[in-house]
């Protein structure tokens, strides 16, 4: 026995006669709702009808209605007993919204049953490996527990409109970090924030202190204000495992040496900061996620979930090299880092979060000589595409990292802004590197 899909006939019926009562509701309805959410076809095509008419500026009633499907017969014939139906409804005047909220309903209810469907034939291909099957399951998936249907266009001022209040909220509030708070100041002057939807790219030499630096962001960010709110920050490392990202937390914020902790070599004193600094800890809103493979599929995956649970406000990634997409197709290694740069892109975009990218550069770097070490652009390793993608790129330069004649390092660390769409960009922050706590001080110079 078939069973019947989600369908609300009676109230596509009452909407319907609603517009036909009161026309200007067709904006709203035009703007939700499209042919194909109505389950009976005779409403879907009065809805055409109704669409068309308001497109060309005609008034819609129901001598209108029969006239359009006259003169459009491949749309087919309306019975003059629906239309007469329609006419003796009696809609409830604030019922419309409810009417429009019940066909989405169901909508979207015969939506996850056409994708649940299709999911399921999917599965039986032999063209696709259970990574790439599952990834597109994730996708679909995702797209339905989002899927709000909105008008496909926005007027510019209604975008202007929306700027205005964002800026002048900006404005009352006083405050200059619009965006996330990376915890340095210098760092916020250049970029006010990290932002929603930006790719920020990381890059330095192995050894020069990225991972480092992303653990100060990290720990900067999602650090508890003072009403005990706090960001949340997804850190995905291929690289360390959790344990060794935590030892260098608690060295960050305890000050004790990271060796130290290592070989469990502290003093009594030590051992009780240790224990109250693990204690604060617990309040910052950091995620780790262990089983995340280096399928850029995968990663996007469980940041979807994150998104979808309210827990994410950031996703710092460590490092884009060490990932891998999906699928096998790609003839070289640049197609894929461009592919999975691209892909890093869309998810800033898809989930409205900032991403933090750690990137390796060239080896180019080491063969020149003085200022001349201080990266470019061009020096970002294996693609182009990393720079075009990128809002904001960041690279950390130390002349320690050169040193061979065993002097005594300085600590000093350039952090380079090289690109920065919507701000300075060439702008030089001189910081200081305290490598064994793991720890980024700022020094207040700022050159440009």
């Amino acid at each position: 026995m078939q069973r019947q899909l989600p369908n609300a006939d009676l109230a596509e019926a009452n909407l319907l006669a609603s517009i036909f009562f009161e026309p200007s509701l067709i904006v709203t309805a035009a703007d939700l709702l499209q042919a194909d959410d109505f389950f009976s076809k005779n409403n879907a095509v009065i809805f055409t009808a109704m669409k068309s008419l308001y497109d060309r500026e005609k008034e819609i009633d129901f001598v209108s209605v029969g006239e359009f499907f006259s003169e459009n017969p491949s749309l087919g014939t309306i019975s003059l007993d629906y239309l007469t139906y329609l006419s003796q409804l009696t809609p409830s005047a604030d019922g419309f919204e409810t009417y429009l909220g019940i066909i989405m309903d169901a909508s979207l209810k015969r939506r996850i049953i056409k994708v649940s469907s299709e999911i399921v034939e999917s599965g039986y291909r032999q063209n696709q490996t259970a990574e790439e099957y599952l990834e597109e399951v994730e996708r679909q998936v995702y797209e339905l527990s989002t899927s709000r249907r909105t008008s496909d266009f926005e007027h510019v001022a209604v975008v202007a409109d929306q700027y205005y209040s964002k800026i002048e909220k900006i404005g009352k509030s006083g405050q200059k970090v619009t965006g996330l708070n990376t915890g340095f100041s210098s760092l916020n002057d250049v970029t006010t924030g990290f932002q929603p939807e930006e790719l920020i790219i990381v890059a330095a030499r192995p050894g020069m202190g990225k991972s480092a630096f992303a653990i100060n962001l990290a720990l900067n960010i999602a650090r508890p204000n003072s009403k005990g709110e706090t960001k949340h920050v997804a850190l995905f490392s291929l690289e360390m495992s959790n344990e060794q990202i935590v030892g260098r937390m608690l060295s960050n914020l305890s000050g004790i040496d990271n060796k130290k902790l290592r070989t469990a070599t502290l003093r009594p004193e030590e051992w009780r900061e240790l224990g109250a600094t693990i204690k604060t800890l617990q309040d910052y809103g950091i995620h780790f996620n262990d089983s995340v493979t280096s399928k850029v599929g995968e990663l996007r995956a469980k940041c979807r979930r994150y998104k979808n649970e309210g827990k994410l406000d950031l996703i710092i990634i460590d490092y884009l090299q060490l990932l891998s997409p999906s699928s096998s197709r790609y003839a070289n290694r640049q197609e894929v880092v461009s592919e999975i740069s691209r892909s890093l892109k869309q998810l800033a975009k898809e989930l409205k979060v900032p991403i933090i990218a750690l990137s390796q550069l060239s080896r180019n770097v080491e063969q020149r000589k003085g200022d001349e070490r201080k990266p470019v652009l061009s020096d970002l390793r294996e693609s182009g595409s990393i720079e075009q993608d990128a809002d904001i790129v960041i690279f950390l330069h130390s002349d320690d990292y050169y040193i061979k004649d065993g002097s005594e390092p300085t600590g000093l660390i350039d952090i380079i802004i090289a690109k920065n769409r919507q701000g300075m960009s060439g702008v030089e922050l001189k910081f200081r590197f305290a490598r064994q706590q793991s720890r980024f001080y700022q020094i207040e110079q700022r050159e440009n």
